[in-house]
């Protein structure tokens, strides 16, 4: 059910096109939106744990275009991604890094940055950062789609991907052992042929190991990992390696299908991000109406068999897409995107559902 006590009061006025949460509980989101709650924040925003402006966020005239990807790092920065060229009029292409208070981190040199869109961002745990996006160069280096940063903003010159990927890469990962999962539209990873979802080695280099098969048949826009290190991966594609697996799979870690996670018919629409749970069951959510012939409006709660969990009940669900999700420590689920609506209670773009939803 929805968290009434979570009072967003005007909501977003556009886009969310992503969610972080503070380990303070407090709530990052970034997108294409001017204002939240009757503040102006101009593409990013942060809101305190009841739903409230938090008014020591003070960004300026904040990005002049859409920020698709929010990172928080370990001391409290957070570095955020997208399509913007400036940031409170200060040029900043696609990635910027600012401090606890909004402020853009002077520290944080990326010179040109990327020429084009940043689409996800991970923080490794030695504090150097992986983009991902359809970018081509990185301050004038090649760099097709992924580049490593080292935590001043440079380049890392130590991540060799070679050529890289031949299209955008929509998201990435970065396991226990420090390698890298990336999932998107690409078919090559420096010169290899492989379908939408690959895993690095940390030096750049492709895994090898990491056994796709065919790989996924159209887009990969989501990795995640499980406790057991088993991976799902959520997109538009309807196979995984010539088997059945219609925009959610669950991976093995050495990449071949898991036959214990079956969706049976799947999900009729794209499954644009999830969020795993404590126990492992995972939270879909996207475009889509139904999971396995069920209405399910745009978001839905998995078994860890892949079976729907007829225990989570949106009711009428989104009125429209959902584009970010993340989940509290206290199990309540946050939801960003396009929606003016949850269950037929007016939720301009964001809203906050108990854990119980049944």
């Amino acid at each position: 059910v929805l968290d009434r006590s979570f009072n967003i009061a005007t909501g977003v006025t556009g886009v969310v096109c992503s969610i972080s949460l503070q380990p303070d509980g407090k709530i990052i989101m970034g997108g294409l939106f001017e204002a939240y709650n009757n503040r102006y924040l101009y593409r990013v925003a942060r809101a305190n744990i009841d739903g409230s402006a938090d008014t020591t966020f003070n960004i300026g005239s904040g990005a002049n275009n859409t920020v698709y990807a929010t990172a928080l790092q370990s001391d409290g920065k957070i570095i955020i991604g997208g399509s913007f060229t400036t940031f409170n009029g200060v040029p900043k292409n696609c990635l910027a890094r600012l401090n606890s208070d909004g402020s853009i981190d002077p520290t944080f040199i990326t010179g040109t940055g990327p020429n084009l869109a940043v689409k996800d961002i991970a923080i490794q745990p030695d504090g150097k950062i992986i983009i991902v996006g359809g970018f081509t160069n990185y301050n004038g280096t090649n760099a097709n789609s992924i580049a490593r940063l080292n935590a001043n903003g440079s380049l890392d010159a130590t991540f060799n991907v070679g050529t890289g990927v031949n299209n955008v890469i929509f998201t990435t990962s970065i396991q226990t052992d420090g390698k890298i999962l990336i999932g998107g539209y690409f078919t090559n990873y420096n010169g290899t042929n492989i379908n939408r979802i690959a895993r690095l080695n940390t030096n750049g280099s492709l895994d090898v190991s990491f056994a796709v098969g065919t790989g996924a048949n159209s887009s990969v826009f989501e990795t995640g990992i499980q406790s057991d290190g088993k991976i799902i991966i959520a997109g538009d594609f309807t196979t995984y390696s010539g088997q059945s697996r219609v925009r959610l799979a669950r991976l093995n870690t050495n990449g071949t299908i898991d036959p214990t996670f079956t969706v049976a018919g799947g999900v009729d629409n794209i499954v644009e991000t999830f969020a795993i749970q404590t126990d492992d069951k995972i939270v879909i959510a996207g475009y889509f109406g139904s999971y396995n012939g069920i209405s399910r409006n745009r978001i839905a709660r998995i078994n860890t068999n892949g079976t729907l969990d007829v225990t989570f009940n949106p009711g009428i669900g989104a009125s429209n897409y959902i584009d970010g999700i993340a989940i509290q420590t206290d199990g309540k689920i946050l939801i960003g995107g396009w929606f003016m609506q949850y269950n037929s209670v007016g939720r301009n773009r964001i809203a906050r559902i108990l854990v119980d939803c049944g």
